[in-house]
């Protein structure tokens, strides 16, 4: 992965280091978060350790966090037509329940097509729309971001509409003429 710089800082309570625009946390703290010893503050936004009970800053109650951890994705069907591939996306669908849906794939417009005509279980039925994408040079670094996407969703849906929200602000300054 490729870091970028962005002004946007780590979310924990009294970390000041930059972080990747589709990052929450910086490197240190995201290691953290995979562990599960993280917990958003519904008050501030703020993430601290889940061991404190409230926020530093608020005092709100901090709820403990799900001890999950999304394991990055393989296929073997994946090799012969990852060779020929000139790219990579993760993308964001929202859901007409409200949810996010996180995948990635080779063929972008193919997968889409798959979610809208009902194909993918988890999202048949619930009119996706695709709100979010990013390309890559390689599967490797797609299904490290796809990961580390489908945690923030289950932690921070709040920072998924961030992300919606600045891809929209960057098509809005495209210039078509």
């Amino acid at each position: 992965m490729t870091q970028r710089k962005t002004g946007k800082q780590c979310l924990v309570w009294d970390c000041e280091t930059p972080i990747l625009p589709w990052f929450t946390f910086c490197r240190d703290h995201n290691d953290a978060y995979k562990q599960g010893v993280l917990a958003e503050c519904p008050g501030c936004d703020r993430v601290i350790e889940a061991k404190y009970e409230t926020c530093p800053d608020c005092r709100s109650t901090v709820p403990l966090l799900p001890q999950e951890h999304f394991a990055r994705e393989y296929s073997p069907a994946w090799e012969e037509g990852d060779r020929e591939a000139t790219g990579f996306f993760v993308y964001i669908l929202k859901l007409s329940d409200g949810t996010f849906y996180v995948g990635q794939t080779r063929e972008l417009p193919e997968r889409l097509m798959e979610h809208k005509h009902g194909r993918t279980k988890s999202t048949a039925g619930k009119d996706p729309k695709l709100v979010w994408f990013e390309r890559f040079e390689t599967r490797d670094q797609v299904t490290e971001v796809e990961a580390i996407l489908k945690q923030i969703c289950k932690i921070s849906p709040r920072e998924i509409r961030r992300m919606i929200v600045d891809m929209r602000q960057l098509i809005d300054l495209l210039d078509y003429s």
